[in-house]
């Protein structure tokens, strides 16, 4: 029986989280669209193993999936902050929607021709006013559709589940949900369900298909489990709670039941001792979320003690390597704590003062 999690402290894991998380997608973005043979053409017959640093740029640049993390966070903590003041008028998932719209106000215009487009009123976020965040990274095209659609058709429900507006299951809904696991501590199990539900409404903003939403609950409960624990458990046991919450709680959908046999796959895939690639090439390339699920889940597991061998795993195959490094590095970085990434990695990553600032009003 694999051990129990280390203990380490909320802080440390919500700031490991959100950098991992980071790292992993820096690390992944440039071979995004590459195969795996042009990944070893380019950086060698060991694939990408370091951040790259690309022509120009002075950090090791972040993609689209870190940037709407850091929006999801944002409305997270304004959230926190309205809730502990007993403020809180609208539903959550409109805090969200409208942090996803002003991170798609920044995908328009350069910095220094921005203008907020589709709305007449201010953006709700201090986060448009960095210049480093308008910046187009390869925005996912369901998540830029589906929110042009919220503006042009004033789009606005508490319900984005029951919404049926595309039959998108990208990983453009989980790659960005992991502040959500971690703006709060579950007092009980209907807690920790309730924020799996927030998180399967938020990924549904942009994402109606089943896969596309219940992914992002279930990765939610992974990191919620990790950095706020209600029992002793290993990281296995973690995440067959995990599957058989989303069994239960999305009973009504039959993708649930693909999505527990792909996890069930990864768990033992991540047991044998073929190479990562083998394996990797049986959960699929991670353009759905499902796949960058699994890939993040096999990942987790097989290097649990060491977050860089987890990432550069996550990045090295044929697929959507930035998401399938972010989503590994939020389980890793949750579950290893940020003090267990190297430095010279964390001082290389762009947005890192943005990253402690946006962590450290998390644990406040």
């Amino acid at each position: 029986m694999e051990k129990k999690i280390t203990k380490r402290s909320a802080e440390d894991r919500i700031l490991g989280s959100l950098v991992c998380g980071a790292l992993g997608d820096a690390l992944g973005y440039p071979v995004e669209f590459m195969d795996l043979d042009m990944i070893h053409e380019v950086f060698g017959e060991n694939g990408i193993r370091e951040l790259y640093l690309f022509d120009g740029e002075e950090k090791a640049v972040i993609s689209d999936d870190t940037q709407m993390t850091i929006f999801t966070r944002e409305a997270l903590g304004i959230i926190k902050q309205l809730e502990n003041r007993g403020l809180l008028t609208r539903d959550r998932i409109w805090y969200i929607k409208e942090r996803y719209l002003d991170w798609f106000r920044t995908q328009q215009k350069r910095f220094d021709e921005f203008r907020y487009v589709g709305l007449d009123r201010e953006p709700l976020t201090v986060l448009v006013n960095e210049p480093r965040l308008i910046k187009r990274r390869a925005p996912g095209r369901t998540c830029l559709d589906s929110l042009y659609e919220i503006i042009s058709k004033d789009i606005d429900v508490e319900d984005y589940i029951s919404l049926v507006r595309n039959d998108s299951k990208g990983c453009g809904g989980v790659m960005r949900i992991a502040p959500v696991a971690l703006y709060r501590r579950p007092r009980n199990e209907d807690d920790l369900e309730d924020l799996d539900m927030l998180a399967a409404q938020a990924a549904a903003v942009t994402h109606t298909h089943p896969l596309g939403f219940i992914t992002a609950a279930m990765l939610v409960h992974i990191i919620s489990s990790i950095v706020y624990p209600m029992k002793e458990q290993t990281l296995e046991e973690i995440v067959s709670d995990a599957k058989d919450r989303m069994l239960r709680m999305f009973r009504g959908y039959e993708d649930t039941q693909y999505l527990a046999e792909l996890t069930d796959l990864a768990v033992t895939l991540s047991l044998n001792d073929k190479d990562d690639i083998d394996n990797l090439i049986l959960l699929g390339e991670g353009w759905v979320a499902e796949e960058t699920l699994a890939i993040a889940i096999y990942c987790a597991l097989r290097y649990r003690n060491d977050p860089v061998k987890g990432l550069i795993a996550a990045v090295n195959h044929d697929g959507d390597t930035d998401s399938t490094g972010a989503v590994t590095g939020n389980i890793l970085g949750a579950l290893c704590g940020f003090s267990s990434l190297p430095e010279d990695w964390v001082r290389k990553l762009e947005l890192m003062d943005v990253l402690k600032k946006e962590a450290t009003g998390l644990f406040e």
